[in-house]
Order: structure tokens, then C-alpha cells, then sequence
């Protein structure tokens, strides 16, 4: 199957001044770049930093809707459940994408441990049970 050349996603940030509601300035300039083709709005995606952003921003279209307005799609990064929301964004993923297989959480635990006792503070030894502990933490990270 030959490769074809998908188009490249461009990212457009912009910054609000202070005082300013961001909600509000957001929705304007979303609504204004898709003033000719409403439809277009559907495309758009924000990254909103939790829940209560996204409520918001929501809200900000809302009072600036016109009858039968799309939202556009509306993720919060920080959100616990990111893999829910996030996910569907990522697909679909490129012909020649390489996906590993999850190393399993002992051997990851290990190889993080030998990664802390090799690259020690010059001078101190630690200990196995130590770069264990502290192979434990940077997993819980």
C-alpha cells in the first residue's frame, strides 16, 4: 500500500490580555474564524486545563449562540479520566506507527531501580532495597 502525505495539523495559540474574560475572548474568536462556515466550528478543538474551564467555555458559546450552533470539541487535560476524552483525538494513528507492548509493572519497577543505582549522586552508594524505594517513588509519579 503506498504511503500517502496526510495534510499537517497546525496548532494556533493565541493570548488574551489581562482583565480580560478568556471564556469570552475564546469564544469570540472561535465564532469569528468560522463566521462563513458554521459547521467549521465542529473541527475546532480546545484544551482547557479541567472540568470547570470546559463548563465555562461552554457556557461563553451558549450566550453568544445563534439557533442550532455546534460546540466545538472541548477536552480537559487535566482531567482524570483523560484517556476517555483525549483518546478518540489520537485516531486514527499513522500507517507506520509502532505501537510497544505495556512492560509489566515488576519489570518496570527493576529497570527503574537499576536506572537509579546507575546514575547514583557521584560518591554514594545505595543500596539495592534503596533503589528499590526509590525506583517505588519515581513510579508512583
Amino acid at each position: 500500500m503506498p504511503l500517502t502525505e496526510r495534510p499537517a495539523i497546525r496548532a494556533q495559540v493565541y493570548s488574551v490580555p489581562f482583565g480580560v474574560d478568556l471564556s469570552e475572548a475564546t469564544a469570540a474568536l472561535v465564532l469569528q474564524k468560522c463566521n462563513d462556515d458554521p459547521l467549521q466550528i465542529s473541527t475546532v478543538t480546545l484544551l482547557l486545563p479541567n472540568n470547570r474551564a470546559v463548563k465555562a467555555m461552554t457556557e461563553a458559546f451558549v450566550r453568544r449562540a445563534k439557533p442550532g450552533l455546534l460546540l466545538p470539541r472541548m477536552v480537559a487535560v487535566g482531567d482524570l479520566s483523560l484517556d476517555e476524552s483525549i483518546g478518540p483525538m489520537l485516531d486514527p494513528l499513522a500507517d507506520d506507527a509502532t505501537i510497544f507492548p505495556v512492560i509489566a509493572p515488576a519489570a518496570r519497577l527493576m529497570l527503574l531501580a537499576q536506572l537509579v543505582a546507575k546514575h547514583r549522586p557521584m560518591g554514594q552508594d545505595i543500596s539495592p532495597a534503596e533503589a528499590l524505594r526509590l525506583a517505588r517513588h519515581l513510579a508512583e509519579m
